[in-house]
């Protein structure tokens, strides 16, 4: 079962993905709203990380900890970054190709 929080980041990064691609594309001072909607989308998904999930627990001995949760974490970091470059490498390559104008013959 995925929780809203996860919901609300996928759709705020892809909306920031969306509007960052447009404004690049248009150019001039609209493309300085690519790097305030990452901004955005970053202090919110920081926000949301840093919430409490729930109330504290009371102190019992029987709590076993997860150890492998900083590796988990510092893992899908590593995945979404990678992912985020690769979505930005396309896109820059998009963006600077050059594109000619082919003409068609007809007979």
């Amino acid at each position: 079962m995925v929780g809203t929080g996860v919901i609300i980041l996928t759709v705020l990064w892809l909306t920031a993905l969306i509007i960052w691609l447009f404004a690049v594309r248009i150019g001039g001072k609209v493309a300085f709203a690519a790097v305030g909607t990452f901004f955005l989308a970053l202090i919110v998904t920081i926000t949301l990380w840093l919430m409490p999930k729930g109330p504290l627990p009371e102190d019992n001995p029987d709590i076993s900890y997860d150890t492998s949760y900083a590796g988990r974490v510092v893992l899908l970091f590593f995945c979404w970054l990678m992912a985020v470059l690769g979505l930005v490498t396309v896109a820059l390559i998009q963006l600077f190709q050059q594109h000619q104008a082919v003409s068609i013959k007809t007979f």
